[in-house]
């Protein structure tokens, strides 16, 4: 059974399509690992970026890097000594420009540039 990394708890809610889990305990949220490939295809087709979850993600850049620029701020908060980060999952990296932008956080900018060039190659 799957324990929570931060109180290994073994009780939590599936969320968010039941692509993510939240602790019962502490409330931690991470990726539910049991979903399996054809699940993921089913919930990042095609129209994921462009009508889905997200009318034009694209388009929305600017509001999204807004929010994503109040998290930078929490991160900031917690006096992290880290000068690396890696953002896995990262669509189009716009979480990785506000770290390069905002912080002193270096972003790994290949794995962001890498799928921006797979993105933009499927029309997402």
């Amino acid at each position: 059974m799957k324990k929570c990394i931060i109180c290994n708890s073994t009780s939590y809610t599936l969320i968010y399509n039941k692509t993510l889990t939240r602790c019962k305990k502490c409330n931690f949220v991470s990726a539910n690992m049991t979903i399996n490939e054809e699940q993921l295809k089913k919930i990042y087709n095609k129209n994921y970026f462009n009508g889905n979850e997200y009318l034009d993600y694209l388009s929305d850049k600017q509001t999204i890097q807004k929010n994503f620029t109040k998290r930078v701020k929490q991160l900031q908060k917690q006096k992290i000594k880290t000068i690396k980060a890696i953002e896995i999952g990262c669509a189009y990296g716009f979480f990785g420009e506000i770290l390069k932008k905002t912080s002193k956080i270096q972003n790994i900018w290949d794995l962001i540039l890498f799928q921006k060039q797979l993105l933009m190659e499927k029309k997402y």
